[in-house]
């Protein structure tokens, strides 16, 4: 609903980019009578701190002149006020788990705009405009509930937990935990013999904590070998051995560009395997 696929990645989708699919969902999730709620964060499109997903939940987010403001990340700086008597009273009663990769805060040097907001179009001015917005938008809601959602974590997805972490029970959990125990991942590495994973990009971000690297992690604790198949690999093979990994192939050794690799990834990704295989 908000994706990172769903937008053209350009200063001004950036600013106006918001959650307010993910708050639809959601609602469609209590109306099927859901009392715990997991919330997946990653490869988002907009850098609104949540604040279109409350909108569509009931939020009024209003100027100086009691106005609604337009939807998007560009426009909360504008927020002087919430009306939050339409706001969905069956939030409360419900438990929202966040999965989360990043440790980044909502706003500042190392928060979601001047951090992520690059990789969905926004140049510097926007980065600025964004990051301005996300503190604007924290010290709104901390005047709406008494609570500090610049917290470490609450930078994910364009800081899409804060506005759970104001106004619901919502706490944030280490992404690879939360869905490891959800679909019961360690009974599963204990009765296998080999573990194929990987990303779009092995990158130094991946060797911090994210899924793919988690994963071989625990693989390796079990003694299960690990190999990687990524469209790129941005990180050296002693790197991923120190994670288990014995083997590992990237799209892009035979694919002609990235958007090759995109277009065509299927192919590229038996391609790959089988090579990576073949040589382990």
């Amino acid at each position: 609903a908000s994706g990172l696929a769903e937008m053209e990645p350009t200063p001004a989708n950036a600013l106006r980019a918001h959650s307010y699919g993910c708050g639809q969902l959601i609602a469609a999730a209590l109306d099927a009578g859901a009392t715990e709620i997991v919330l997946g964060l990653g490869g988002s499109a907009m850098t609104d701190g949540g604040s279109g997903a409350l909108r569509a939940l009931g939020l009024k987010p209003l100027d100086t002149a009691g106005n609604v403001v337009p939807l998007g990340g560009g426009s909360l700086a504008d927020v002087v006020s919430l009306d939050t008597s339409g706001l969905d009273p069956r939030l409360s009663a419900v438990s929202f788990r966040i999965a989360v990769d990043v440790q980044n805060p909502l706003y500042g040097a190392t928060g979601a705009a001047h951090v992520f907001s690059a990789q969905k179009g926004a140049d510097e001015e926007a980065a600025e405009q964004l990051d301005a917005g996300l503190r604007n938008w924290a010290s709104v809601l901390r005047q709406a509930t008494g609570r500090d959602v610049n917290i470490p974590g609450a930078g994910a997805a364009g800081g899409f937990p804060a506005s759970f972490l104001a106004f619901t029970n919502a706490r944030l959990e280490g992404g690879f935990a939360l869905v490891a125990g959800l679909t019961g991942l360690a009974g599963q590495l204990d009765n296998a013999d080999l573990v194929i994973t990987g990303e779009g990009s092995m990158d130094s971000q991946s060797l911090t904590g994210k899924a793919p690297i988690a994963l071989a992690d625990a693989a390796r604790e079990r003694g299960v070998p690990v190999i990687v198949v990524a469209g790129r690999i941005l990180v050296t093979p002693e790197d991923l051995a120190r994670h288990g990994v014995v083997a590992a192939a990237q799209l892009l050794d035979v694919a002609s560009s990235p958007e090759d690799a995109v277009a065509n990834a299927a192919k590229y990704l038996a391609w790959a395997t089988s090579q990576v295989l073949e040589g382990a």
